[in-house]
């Protein structure tokens, strides 16, 4: 999918008001795959089952469990790089850098800071600030953001209370395997940290609740 920023007159906010070709590029919100799975598996335990069934203690110990899972995997959010604005043009430009190769790929010279795996994420080598009078020749959202990949699990029983009045409890573990989603890399050429993922999402928690079902 390509866009085109603009504003509320309708022009340009990219680089150049006047040559807009040169910002078109992906969308911001353009993903390759967005893979989500899910799935729920009572324990084949209590009567009517394959198992336990007519042993009382044990059908109520372990009949009537359900677990549930949500698995999603997204691609990376594109986006590019920014860059002081030399251009001499005027105010509100959104400049990018200069690039001379691509920066999805390791160059013979790259070599990721061994204190974080992710850092830098891309090929910083790639990029510098333009000179005087000149743009940045960076296309719009080349580069590609980290992937994400998140298992939320749940764990829930209904207990009957008195004809249609039941109690269920159900836990929950948001993002259970405690993976760290990893944020967007600073984008900001040429920084101290440019290139680098300094954020992460949250790590797992845990939520215990109940409900009354009629």
């Amino acid at each position: 999918m390509l866009f085109r920023s603009q504003d509320s007159d309708h022009k340009a906010t990219g680089e150049m008001g006047n040559n807009p070709q040169i910002d078109y590029g992906r969308s911001d919100f353009m993903q390759k795959y967005v893979i989500k799975m899910s799935g729920i598996y009572e324990l084949p335990f209590g009567q009517g089952k394959m198992f336990l069934n007519g042993n009382k203690w044990w059908e109520n110990e372990l009949g009537g469990w359900r677990f549930s899972g949500l698995l999603g995997i997204r691609a990376g959010m594109p986006f590019n790089t920014t860059a002081a604005d030399n251009s001499n043009t005027g105010g509100g430009i959104q400049n990018r850098a200069t690039s001379t190769c691509n920066g999805n790929s390791a160059a013979p010279n790259f070599v990721p800071k061994a204190s974080n795996a992710l850092s830098p994420y891309f090929n910083t080598s790639c990029y510098s600030v333009p000179t005087t009078n000149v743009f940045g020749n960076e296309r719009r959202n080349d580069l590609n953001g980290p992937r994400n990949t998140n298992l939320d699990l749940a764990a829930f029983k209904e207990f009957d209370i008195w004809e249609n009045l039941k109690f269920q409890w159900r836990t929950d573990a948001f993002d259970s395997l405690n993976h760290p989603l990893p944020g967007m890399p600073n984008n900001s050429c040429c920084s101290g940290t440019f290139g680098e993922i300094t954020s992460k999402g949250n790590a797992r928690s845990i939520q215990l609740s109940a409900k009354i079902l009629w």
